[in-house]
């Protein structure tokens, strides 16, 4: 229920954002200071999401993530990383924003509105695991010498490892970041565009994307990652993207199609209550 609480927060910050934006002088300057004070209040829900899962799990969180967790580095709440998060977003959104690319609509209780947002967001993230991460992330944990570049310039995130909380899909560097989180929503304009289609994002698609990322790095393996039951019950990305970082290298991919064999889930949640020294039932 956090997760999806969390979710209608989002929503509701935005709404309030766009009515200040249209309240105020259409410039993009003033576009880009709203856009710089709901990124800082969305991160502070997503700190406080993350904080609510520490409380409510407790001494069943692996002792990776709460011992010293404060202390630990990276730190996940580095000021200097959140900020510079929090800009780039800034500035890659605003301009969306400012061109009406990008659209903030009165979230509609109709089948056919949750239909498109779901739809996009879900293509979204295919387009990132096989466009994006397939072929980029792969090459960022080769061994091979002529994808050093590539290696060094993913090497910042994976300082979290089996620390890995929230707030450290923030601990990124800002290429990687692009890579990862900027081509499929770009590449999702330009499918729209060639299909004919209305070429804006709703940012309501995009938040679903977004908190997948949250989700991926939460300290807490049942974090709500599709904001669909049936999805959330047969895929558990979290304990992948978690071992991931607990052993660099294999679980590529955001999404585990795997898990469609319950057996090869079972197995993951095996693996990670022995990584993490845990004893989570799934």
């Amino acid at each position: 229920m956090i997760d999806y609480a969390v979710l209608g927060l989002i929503n509701l910050l935005w709404q309030a954002i766009t009515a200040l934006i249209e309240m105020m002088t259409s410039s993009f300057l003033n576009t880009l200071f709203c856009f710089l004070l709901g990124n800082c209040v969305a991160t502070a829900i997503f700190i406080a999401r993350e904080e609510c899962h520490y409380w409510l799990l407790g001494e069943r969180i692996s002792i990776y993530k709460s011992r010293g967790r404060m202390a630990k580095k990276p730190d996940p709440y580095d000021i200097k990383t959140l900020v510079k998060v929090i800009v780039f977003t800034t500035m890659t959104l605003s301009p969306l924003k400012h061109m009406g690319w990008l659209v903030v609509e009165r979230n509609e209780w109709s089948k056919e509105y949750w239909i498109d947002i779901y739809t996009v967001s879900y293509a979204m993230l295919l387009m990132r695991d096989l466009l994006f991460m397939l072929p980029f992330h792969t090459v960022m944990h080769s061994k091979s010498s002529k994808f050093r570049w590539f290696r060094k310039m993913h090497e910042k995130h994976h300082e979290a490892d089996k620390g890995a909380q929230s707030l450290h899909a923030y601990h990124i560097s800002i290429l990687d970041l692009a890579v990862e989180n900027g081509g499929a929503p770009m590449l999702m304009l330009l499918v729209k565009h060639l299909l004919g289609l209305p070429v804006h994002l709703s940012q309501t698609s995009l938040h679903l994307f977004f908190l997948h990322d949250v989700g991926l790095h939460s300290v807490n393996p049942y974090s709500t990652m599709y904001f669909n039951p049936i999805l959330d019950y047969f895929l558990s990305p979290n304990i992948c993207h978690q071992l991931h970082h607990a052993t660099k290298k294999d679980y590529i991919l955001f999404t585990p199609f795997h898990h469609v064999m319950p057996s090869l889930k079972r197995e993951d949640e095996r693996r990670y209550n022995q990584t993490f020294k845990t004893d989570f039932t799934f």
